[in-house]
């Protein structure tokens, strides 16, 4: 049984490191560590809040099939205009939802599906 964690963060598998370190950037994240030569790991945090991060992990036959990120913020229309204004790509645009949510889905890393949403019930 896991007890006593004080963080945890998936780690995603993308086949160009600095690719996704990028792309995270861009959406709140700060890269607080890199391993290798040439780099093949990287660690991230939110810029506001570094309780939650993610690990990047470089590696060849990247699939998104299984994986997707979805994070809560109560910015969630802010974090869709800027969104679109950096050029991301959406694969599903923002909607109030059925199951009590109003969030959009980007197209992150390797097209794996990183959504944003917030509670409006």
């Amino acid at each position: 049984m896991l007890t006593n964690v004080a963080k945890a963060g998936p780690v995603i598998r993308v086949s160009d490191l600095e690719a996704g370190v990028k792309f995270f950037e861009s959406i709140g994240f700060e890269t607080t560590f890199k391993w290798g030569d040439p780099p093949f790991y990287a660690v991230m945090v939110l810029s506001d809040n570094e309780n939650y991060g993610l690990h990047l992990h470089r590696q060849d036959n990247v699939s998104p099939d299984g994986v997707g990120l979805y994070f809560i913020s109560d910015d969630v229309d802010e974090i869709y205009a800027r969104v679109q204004e950096l050029g991301h790509s959406i694969i599903d645009p923002i909607a109030d939802q059925p199951y009590g949510m109003r969030d959009f889905t980007m197209a992150g890393p390797d097209d794996i599906p990183v959504s944003v949403g917030k509670e409006i019930r």
